[in-house]
């Protein structure tokens, strides 16, 4: 055999051995926490309904007030509700009793604005309530709610129809009061 042909065949052995060794593989675990968030709400700054006229006759304005929005990144089981409420409505020494503030939200639907859908985010939709159709305003009402089974994190939202009855004889003035929202963890 020449000195050419046991290079040959050294380097064909040496490929082969290189070719057959086996590659190694090593595995890393990774991980990353994400802790709960909390729960919050938004609600639009500021709502004007359309002007009315002084008159011998009540009349009843409407308006779309503007979307609230509860953002669950808490993503307990224990549920949560929001109720709104109205101060009474004044201009000076003159007053709109809030009982003539009504409130719905228009086929109790709730949106999803963000995250994860969740059927247990509701409003109420049995008689007498939001969903249900007009609700005076007299006392808080309830608005969205979550049962203690929907540990689901997402933003939803609502956006509740007001209507009001200026009483006949209102004395003319620009009326204000305060829509207060509130949110009640279980």
């Amino acid at each position: 055999m020449t000195s050419v042909s046991k290079a040959v065949i050294s380097a064909i052995a040496i490929a082969s051995l290189l070719a057959t060794t086996a590659a190694q593989a090593a595995d890393t675990t990774v991980s990353v926490g994400v802790t709960a968030g909390s729960v919050g709400i938004a609600a639009p700054a500021s709502i004007s309904f359309p002007s009315g006229t002084a008159s011998s006759s009540a009349q009843t304005l409407n308006i779309s007030g503007g979307q609230f929005t509860v953002e669950d990144l808490k993503g307990a089981t224990a549920g949560y509700y929001t109720t709104v409420s109205i101060s009474d409505l004044t201009s000076g020494s003159d007053t709109i009793a809030k009982a003539n503030v009504s409130i719905t939200v228009s086929g109790g639907t709730v949106s999803l604005v963000a995250g994860n859908a969740n059927a247990a985010v509701t409003v109420p939709t049995s008689g007498g309530t939001i969903g249900a159709g007009y609700v005076a305003m007299g006392s808080a009402v309830t608005m969205l709610q979550r049962s203690d089974t929907g540990g689901i994190n997402g933003k939803y939202g609502v956006t509740p129809d007001l209507r009001i009855n200026v009483p006949a004889y209102t004395p003319a003035g620009n009326y204000s009061g305060t829509l207060t929202f509130t949110l009640i963890e279980n």
